[in-house]
């Protein structure tokens, strides 16, 4: 799949606008072209170390970003759920307080269609990895927990 240059969203928050600011932007260019070259896993071993790094700022910053990534990619990522059988494409976040595993965490929920199950939904999970650039999950809601499952629904927002 790749980076895609019409994935970017300029709506960051002004903290990571002036993160940018902080770094030449030869410097910048230069990592971008590092990463690049990077495997899908080493990409995400990546994001998991900028994400601590980020994470000691401000957990809100992270949470924040991603979804405006979410926003700036919404095309894409119904294409790839489509591609993979999956609709009803909806994002979702659980605070540590609410069970979530990261203050950080932005995963989605789908409907898989008929003929569609974990090879489909492992494929789509790998792909937006790779396209979004940090980790998450892919549930349906055969996979969440009886606990969790009315919070979810609750919360889970239409992309």
């Amino acid at each position: 799949m790749g980076y895609n240059d019409n994935c970017t969203y300029p709506d960051a928050p002004v903290s990571a606008q002036r993160s940018h600011q902080l770094m030449s932007k030869d410097t910048l260019q230069t990592l971008i072209q590092q990463s690049e070259k990077l495997t899908p896993d080493e990409k995400l071993s990546l994001a998991a170390q900028l994400e601590a790094i980020a994470l000691e700022i401000d957990p809100e910053v992270v949470l924040r970003s991603r979804r405006a990534k979410i926003q700036a990619c919404k095309q894409e990522l119904l294409e790839l759920a489509a591609k993979y059988g999956a609709d009803n494409l909806r994002i979702f976040h659980l605070s540590v307080s609410e069970g979530g595993v990261r203050d950080t965490e932005v995963n989605f929920l789908v409907n898989l269609k008929p003929g569609s199950g974990l090879l489909e939904q492992g494929g789509l999970l790998m792909d937006l990895r790779e396209l979004l650039g940090f980790e998450l999950y892919v549930f349906t809601e055969d996979d969440l927990k009886e606990r969790y499952r009315e919070l979810i629904l609750n919360k889970a927002l239409p992309l």
